[in-house]
C-alpha cells in the first residue's frame, strides 16, 4: 500500500478480506500476505486524493469517511482504516474470544460492518464504526484470548482515532503512515505471537470464502446430477419451511421504479392510505374469536384465570402456576433490536415467538432482536387512544352498516394517524383491538379494555396457541429443504448465473446472493392443474417481494426442480377468483399454441392445495385450495360501509406458476445493444397476442426478461406476467381494480380514465415509456443526475397523480411530453441509435407540436392526442423496427449507473452484481505494469504457490497481523499499553404489555423505521 502511493502515487481502493492471500514461497517457511485485485485502484492527485471519485470497495470494510459521504475522495488513509477493519473482522471470526453466542456474534458482525441505510437517493452506514473510533464502546464489549491481537487491534485504534487523553500528541498520526508502520515493526519483533489459535466461530449465514468458479465449474453440471438422488429420500420438516423465508433484494410495488421515499414514516404512511379501502369492523371480540381462532370448549375452559392479568409482572409471558397464558410460545423484549432484513428498519413493541425459536433470535440474557421472519404475530403499544385509527359507533345503535358514523376516523387523512395504523397487526393501548387480515383485507374488533375485560386478550392467545399451523394461516406445502437439497440448489443457481451473466470470482457470488441465503432453502409443492400431480421445487430468496398488505402479493424465484435439477422461474401470487378471471398458465399455454411469439412455455400451474396438519399430501381432497375469507364478510351487520367500496374486497386464491424462462429484468440490461433488440421483441409479442384477442395491459421492466438460452448466445427479450391481460372479446374481469398494473408505465388513456378500453395501442405505449425510463436511468445522456434535473423528469412523467373521487388521475406530463416534448427535448443520449430511434416511436405516437401551450389545468381532463397512421399500425412498426435493427449499429456495455434520490434498492449504486460481463475503461494489465514499474511486483514476478484462498483462512495471531504487515523501516516509534477489557454494557429493562402506560399520555413519537410505543409498567 504504502510503496504504491510513494512509488507511482496510486491507491488500492478495495482492501477486503478477498484480497488480501496468503502464500508459502518455500516449504516450511511462514506464508506472506500478498495484496491483489488491483483493478479498481486509481492515481492519486497532489493532496492524495484519488481522481476517481465515485465511492468503490468492499462495504464492509470501506473507511467512516467514505461510509458517510460518497463524493469524498479516496485516500490512503481510506486503505489503512479498511486494512483495520480486516484485521478485527478476521479476530472475530477466527480466533478465540468472550463472544461464544453465535446470534450475538452475528448482531455485532452485522451492526459494526454490514450494516446501512437509505438517505436521499444514497447508501449510508459506518454508524458503529463512528461510535467505537470515539468512545471504543464496541471493542470494549469483546475480550480476545491473545492478548497480542487486544494490544495491537487498541494502538492502532488509537491512531486511528486518539482517545482524548492522547488526541493532542496523536492527532496527527494517522495522516503519516510512518507511524503504524514503524510500530508495526516493532510490535512483530518484540511479539510472540501465537501460531495456531484458530478456532471457527460460527455465525448465522456467514458468506463463504472466496471460490474460484470458473476453475472448478466444468465439474459442476456432474456434481449437480449426483446431489439429485441424495434429496428424495430426506425426510420432510413440515411447516418449518414457513419460517425465515428470505426477503428480495428489490422493491416490488408502485414505486419500485420511482424516485418516492421509501422510509418508515412513507411506508406506515402508504399501508394507512390503503387500510382506509379494505378494512372492516367493527366485530364483537367474542364474536372474532369465535370465527378464527377455533379451538374446544373444554380446552377453553382449562385457560388460566385472566383475573388481574396485566396488572402484576407476569403479563403475557405468565399464567398460574402449572400453565403458561401462551403455551409453546414466548413473548421476548425485542424493543431495541430491530428487523433491518428489507429495505426499512421493522421494529415492534411486542413479538411473539415460538420456543423452538428463541434461540435463534435472543441476543444477550432477555433481550431478543426482531426478527420478522420467526413472528407469529407482534403487537403494537401507543401512548394513548387518540392514536387509535378506528373509531367505534355506539353498540346500542345496533346493525353497524345503518349508522352515519364511518368505522375510520374523520381525519383519517392526517399522516400521523395513516402512520400509525400502518405499524399494526394487533395494536393495544389500555383500549386494545385484535386484527386479522389475509390478501383480500383486514377485519379489526370493536375495543376492549385489558383491565377490565383481559380474559379476551388473555383467550386469544390461549387460543392462539392451540390452533394447528393450518389454522394459523401457514402454508403447508412449504417445507424446509434439507442439506442435501440446499447443496443441490446452490450449485444449479450458480451454474445458471454463469449461464446467464458469464460471471466469476466475487461478482458471481454476490449474484448468487440475489437468489440464495443459505440456511434459508425450502421446498415448494406445486400442483399441476393437467397431470393432477405435485411436482417439489426449490426456492430461497424471491426476485420479488410484496409491499402492500393486499392484493396478489407476487413472490417470484428462481426455482430449482428436486428431480432434475433444472432451473425454471416460479411465479407464486395470489390470483383474483372474480368471474372469468384466468389462470395465467391456461393464458400463456393458450397464445403459445396459437402462435405468439417471445413468451415463455409454460412448465406446471396450478391453485395452491389447502393441506391440512394432519394429513400427507396424497391423502387430501385436491379440490381444497388455499383462498381469502375476509370477502365473506362485508354483508355482515357489523360492518361500516359508510366511504368503503366493499366491491374491491373479493376473493384472491393462492396460485403457483412455473415457467422455462429465468433470466433478468429489462432493468439489467448492459446497455443499448440489448435494450433495443428486446423492445422489438416484445412489440411482436403484443401484436400476436392481439391477433388471439388479448392485451397485455401490464407492461413495465419487469415484466420484460433477458435471457441467455445458452452458452455464446445474446440475451433475449420475453414478455411475462399475462396475469391481468384481458381478452378483449369478453368482460373484463379486473375492472373493479384499473389500477393494478404498474403505474409509472400505464398509457395517457388509461391514467385520464376515458372511456375506451384498453387497445393495443395502450401496450404499445406502456412499451415506450419502459424504453425510455430504462434509457434514462441506466444509458448514459446529458441529464445530470446530481443537480435534480433527472429525477425531477422521472417524477414527474412517471409518478405524478392526483386524486379525484378517491381514485388517482395522471397523465399530464405524459400529455405535455407528447405534444411539446415538454421533458425530454433537452435530453440527448449519448448512443446515436438509442436517441435516434426514440425519438422514432414519440413521433410515431404523437407529432411534435411547435410551441408549448400553457394554461391549461393540470386536473383537467387530457385533450384526446392524435396518432400517426403507423402507431395505429402495429405490424408495420414492427416491419419498421427489424429493419432499424438491421442498418444502425448498437453499442454493447454502455450501461452507466444514476443514481435517484430515495432510489430503490435493485437500482442502487453498487448494485451486488453488474448487469454482464463489465467492460473495464482501463485494462488490469496496464495496472499491473504501473505496478511492476514500481518494484511492487516483486512477489507477483515469482513464481510460487498459494496454500491457502484469503487472508480469512488464516492458522492464529502470527499470520493475521503478520500476513497484512505494512513493509517496515528501522526505526521505532513507542506505543502506549491499552486495554480492550470491558464488562459488557447492560441491555435495556424488557419491555411488557401490562397495566398503564407511562406519563405523557397524547404525545406524538417520531419514527424512523422503529416502531414506537409507550413504556409500560409491568
Amino acid at each position: 500500500m504504502r510503496d504504491a502511493s510513494d512509488k507511482v502515487s496510486r491507491i488500492h481502493r478495495d482492501i477486503s478480506v478477498g484480497n488480501i492471500i496468503l502464500v508459502q514461497e518455500v516449504d516450511g517457511a511462514p506464508r506472506k500476505g500478498c495484496l491483489i485485485d488491483w483493478e479498481t485502484s486509481d492515481k492519486v492527485d497532489e493532496q492524495g486524493y484519488a481522481f476517481d471519485r465515485v465511492r468503490t470497495g468492499t462495504w464492509r470494510f470501506m473507511s467512516t469517511n467514505l461510509l458517510e459521504d460518497p463524493e469524498k475522495g479516496h485516500t490512503l488513509q481510506d486503505d489503512m482504516e479498511s486494512l483495520l477493519y480486516v484485521i478485527l473482522y478476521c479476530s472475530l471470526l477466527h480466533l478465540p474470544h468472550s463472544m461464544h453466542n453465535p446470534a450475538e456474534l452475528h448482531t455485532f458482525i452485522y451492526t459494526f460492518f454490514d450494516y446501512s441505510s437509505y438517505a436521499a437517493g444514497r447508501l449510508h452506514g459506518g454508524d458503529a464504526k463512528m461510535v467505537n473510533a470515539g468512545d471504543r464502546s464496541w471493542i470494549q464489549r469483546i475480550k480476545f484470548d491473545s492478548e497480542n491481537i487486544s494490544d495491537w487491534l487498541n494502538t492502532a485504534m488509537n491512531y486511528h482515532y486518539p482517545p482524548r487523553h492522547l488526541r493532542r500528541e496523536w492527532w496527527d498520526r494517522w495522516s503519516n503512515p510512518d507511524y503504524l508502520d514503524t510500530f508495526w515493526g516493532a510490535f512483530l519483533e518484540r511479539r510472540d505471537l501465537e501460531r495456531a489459535d484458530a478456532v471457527n466461530n460460527k455465525q448465522p449465514q456467514i458468506e463463504p470464502a472466496d471460490v474460484d468458479y470458473v476453475s472448478t465449474y466444468g465439474s459442476q453440471e456432474s456434481e449437480v446430477d449426483k446431489l439429485i438422488g441424495d434429496t428424495l429420500d430426506a425426510p420432510d420438516n413440515p411447516a418449518a419451511g414457513n419460517y425465515n423465508v428470505p426477503l428480495a433484494l428489490i422493491e416490488n410495488n408502485f414505486a419500485v421504479y420511482g424516485r418516492l421515499p421509501k422510509n418508515a414514516d412513507s411506508r406506515y404512511e402508504r399501508y394507512g392510505r390503503e387500510g382506509v379501502g379494505f378494512a372492516l369492523g367493527p366485530v364483537a371480540p367474542r364474536t372474532f374469536l369465535e370465527m378464527f381462532c377455533p379451538c374446544p370448549a373444554d380446552l377453553v375452559e382449562k385457560m388460566p384465570t385472566s383475573t388481574d392479568a396485566f396488572i402484576g409482572i407476569t403479563a403475557l409471558n405468565g399464567g398460574d402456576a402449572n400453565t403458561r397464558r401462551c403455551p409453546g410460545y414466548t413473548f421476548p423484549d425485542t424493543s431495541t433490536h430491530a428487523d433491518t432484513e428489507g429495505s426499512c428498519t421493522v421494529k415492534p413493541d411486542v413479538l411473539c415467538y415460538a420456543n423452538e425459536h428463541v434461540s435463534r433470535v435472543r441476543i444477550k440474557g432477555n433481550t431478543s432482536r426482531t426478527h420478522m421472519g420467526f413472528a407469529t404475530f407482534f403487537i403494537e403499544v401507543k401512548r394513548h387512544p387518540s392514536q387509535d385509527f378506528f373509531q367505534d359507533p355506539y353498540e346500542h345503535w345496533g346493525s353497524s352498516r345503518a349508522l352515519p358514523c364511518h368505522f375510520f376516523k374523520s381525519d383519517a387523512t392526517d399522516s400521523e394517524l395513516l402512520e400509525d395504523f400502518g405499524q399494526q397487526v394487533v395494536y393495544a393501548t389500555e383500549l386494545a383491538r385484535i386484527m386479522r387480515w389475509d390478501r383480500a383485507g383486514l377485519i379489526a374488533t370493536r375495543q376492549f379494555d385489558i383491565h377490565d375485560n383481559p380474559e379476551i386478550l388473555c383467550e386469544f392467545v390461549w387460543r392462539y396457541a392451540h390452533m394447528s399451523e393450518a389454522q394459523r394461516g401457514m402454508d403447508m406445502t412449504v417445507i424446509a429443504a434439507n442439506e442435501a437439497e440446499e447443496t443441490l440448489f446452490r450449485m444449479a443457481i450458480e451454474s445458471h448465473v454463469v449461464l446467464q451473466l458469464g460471471l466469476s470470482g466475487k461478482p458471481l457470488q454476490a449474484a448468487v446472493c440475489q437468489h440464495y441465503q443459505p440456511n434459508a432453502v425450502c421446498a415448494i409443492s406445486v400442483f399441476d392443474v393437467v397431470t393432477r400431480e405435485e411436482q417439489r421445487y426449490l426456492v430461497s430468496r424471491p426476485l420479488t417481494s410484496p409491499l402492500s398488505m393486499t392484493g396478489r402479493a407476487t413472490r417470484s424465484y428462481w426455482a430449482v426442480d428436486a428431480r432434475t435439477g433444472r432451473v425454471a422461474c416460479l411465479k407464486d401470487t395470489w390470483r383474483l377468483s372474480t368471474r372469468g378471471a384466468e389462470q395465467e398458465g391456461v393464458v400463456i399455454t393458450s397464445l403459445a399454441a396459437g402462435g405468439v411469439r417471445n413468451i415463455p412455455a409454460v412448465v406446471h400451474h396450478g391453485d395452491v392445495l389447502a393441506v391440512p396438519d394432519t394429513k400427507q399430501s396424497t391423502s387430501f381432497d385436491h379440490a381444497a385450495k388455499r383462498t381469502t375469507i375476509t370477502h365473506q364478510f362485508v354483508n355482515e351487520e357489523w360492518v361500516c360501509e359508510e366511504g368503503i367500496d366493499l366491491s374491491t374486497i373479493v376473493k384472491y386464491t393462492q396460485y403457483r406458476l412455473v415457467v422455462s424462462i429465468a433470466g433478468y429484468p429489462l432493468h439489467n440490461i448492459s446497455g443499448t445493444a440489448e435494450l433495443l433488440p428486446a423492445g422489438c421483441r416484445v412489440l411482436q409479442a403484443i401484436i400476436d397476442a392481439f391477433d388471439k384477442k388479448r392485451v397485455h395491459r401490464n407492461v413495465h421492466p419487469s415484466s420484460i426478461i433477458l435471457y441467455r438460452e445458452k452458452a455464446g448466445a445474446h440475451r433475449d427479450g420475453f414478455l411475462l406476467d399475462w396475469d391481468l391481460s384481458w381478452n378483449i372479446k369478453t368482460m373484463n374481469p379486473h375492472a373493479h381494480i384499473p389500477f393494478d398494473a404498474m403505474w409509472q408505465f400505464m398509457s395517457i388513456s388509461i391514467q385520464s380514465q376515458r372511456e375506451e378500453s384498453h387497445s393495443i395501442q395502450d401496450d404499445m405505449e406502456s412499451l415506450l415509456y419502459v424504453l425510455l425510463y430504462c434509457g434514462l436511468r441506466w444509458l448514459d445522456n446529458t441529464v445530470d443526475p446530481k443537480k435534480g434535473k433527472l429525477s425531477w423528469i422521472l417524477g414527474e412523467l412517471f409518478d405524478w397523480a392526483s386524486w379525484c373521487e378517491d381514485e388517482p388521475r395522471g397523465a399530464p406530463a405524459k400529455a405535455a411530453n407528447a405534444m411539446h416534448r415538454r421533458y425530454t427535448a433537452g435530453v440527448r443520449f449519448k448512443s446515436p441509435a438509442l436517441h435516434k430511434w426514440l425519438n422514432r416511436l414519440m413521433d410515431l405516437h404523437h407529432p411534435r407540436e411547435e410551441g408549448y401551450k400553457s394554461g391549461r389545468s393540470c386536473l383537467s381532463p387530457e385533450p384526446q392526442l392524435p396518432t400517426t397512421a403507423l402507431w395505429l399500425d402495429p405490424k408495420a412498426l414492427e416491419v419498421e423496427w427489424i429493419r432499424f435493427l438491421a442498418d444502425e449499429e448498437l453499442e454493447p456495455n454502455d450501461r452507466v449507473v444514476r443514481s435517484l434520490p430515495h432510489e430503490s434498492r435493485d437500482i442502487k449504486e453498487g448494485s451486488p452484481h453488474p448487469a454482464t460481463i463489465p467492460s473495464f475503461n482501463r485494462s488490469t494489465k496496464r495496472v499491473a505494469d504501473e505496478l511492476h514499474e514500481g518494484a511492487l511486483a516483486e512477489h507477483s514476478s515469482k513464481k510460487r504457490r498459494v496454500s491457502a484462498g484469503a487472508v480469512q483462512l488464516h492458522t492464529g495471531t502470527l499470520e493475521c497481523i503478520k500476513a497484512l504487515t505494512i513493509p517496515k523501516d528501522d526505526a521505532e516509534l513507542k506505543a502506549p499499553s491499552t486495554s480492550s477489557v470491558a464488562p459488557p454494557r447492560k441491555t435495556s429493562p424488557q419491555r411488557r404489555l401490562a397495566s398503564k402506560p407511562e406519563q405523557g399520555e397524547g404525545s406524538k413519537k417520531k419514527r424512523g423505521g422503529k416502531g414506537t410505543g409507550a413504556r409500560v409498567k409491568g
